[in-house]
């Protein structure tokens, strides 16, 4: 994959992308069985690749591939794409989705850099579960702490200071 910076991706590519990427959570999960585990930097604004967001899907895919051979889950199928619109990675597991959201979700709030990564898991028929499914609370904001979902429908904060913040997390802390 290219670490080198990318010129930002276009709306179309960014929904390409995440499109292609579900449907290749359903093959996975037809193939298969159990559980998906989707990786994908957290990446606000136009720019999507890059050296910092190359290091924020290895670290993340480190940290995955950690938490799963700790938790003695079988991995089945793994894969890495990284483009204009982004790096993701795709993990078939042999287990029960509640429990894989559970790791994915103490990566994310015990990694040093875990608030930068976006781990979505998916159950059968390709149905993401997520953290409220869990009893867990939503994910907060990078910047002001509430919930990170609607700071970022409503563009709460200004693109420059989340990279701004990746970057401190990034240096600070891995």
């Amino acid at each position: 994959m290219n670490g080198r910076p990318d010129r930002p991706a276009s709306l179309p590519a960014v929904l390409e992308a995440r499109d292609r990427r579900a449907a290749r959570q359903k093959d996975l999960l037809a193939r298969y069985g159990g559980t998906v585990v989707s990786l994908t930097p957290v990446a606000p604004g136009p720019v999507k690749s890059g050296p910092q967001f190359l290091r924020i899907h290895e670290l993340g895919c480190t940290a995955v591939r950690k938490a799963l051979l700790g938790a003695r889950i079988p991995v089945l199928h793994e894969e890495e794409q990284g483009g204009p619109a982004g790096y993701e990675a795709l993990f078939a597991a042999a287990a029960d989705p509640p429990e894989i959201k559970k790791l994915m979700v103490a990566i994310e709030e015990s990694h040093p850099a875990g608030r930068l990564f976006d781990i979505d898991v998916v159950a059968d028929g390709g149905v993401p579960v997520g953290r409220t499914d869990l009893g867990l609370p939503r994910r907060r904001c990078l910047l002001c702490g509430d919930p990170a979902g609607d700071c970022a429908r409503s563009r709460k904060h200004p693109v420059e200071e989340l990279l701004e913040r990746i970057d401190r997390i990034l240096t600070e802390k891995s």
